[in-house]
């Protein structure tokens, strides 16, 4: 066996394989060609994930539901774990600040999707922004 023959055989996927189907590979930095190509599918897919939280942002279902998924990691809280007796538990902290740092990154994305209905989402759903319609009083001599 030759060493070409080595190489040829460690760029051949094993049958079956997860990297039988790899979506992409890393564009040779020499050839202007593909790099350029890598920058265009790249362009292309940042502009799909774009439009896919605009069309989900855009009907007050999308928004209710981005609401609750958000609200459900946490995102606009501060929590600190404590055990029954009342002491700090560390490892219940690292957690749900994790769930929080999760629902941050999907904030940011919709943010920068569609920063308008994410405005929206909050003047409709979020409790700090909803203003409540205030009742007039009526004068006693019913002017």
């Amino acid at each position: 066996m030759t060493i070409g023959e080595i190489e040829d055989e460690e760029e051949t996927p094993i049958e079956g394989s997860r990297d039988e189907n790899a979506p992409s590979k890393i564009p040779n930095a020499a050839d202007p060609v593909r790099i350029n190509r890598a920058r265009q599918r790249a362009s292309f897919a940042a502009d799909q994930r774009a439009d896919f939280w605009q069309k989900v942002m855009s009907e007050p279902l999308g928004r209710m539901v981005m609401w609750e998924v958000l609200i459900s990691m946490h995102t606009f809280e501060e929590r600190f774990a404590s055990t029954p007796a009342g002491f700090p538990h560390p490892e219940a902290t690292w957690f749900q600040a994790g769930e929080k740092a999760a629902g941050w990154r999907l904030y940011d994305a919709l943010r920068k999707a569609a920063f308008v209905e994410v405005h929206t989402m909050h003047t409709e759903l979020d409790p700090y922004f909803v203003t409540e319609k205030k009742t007039t009083r009526r004068s006693r001599h019913g002017r």
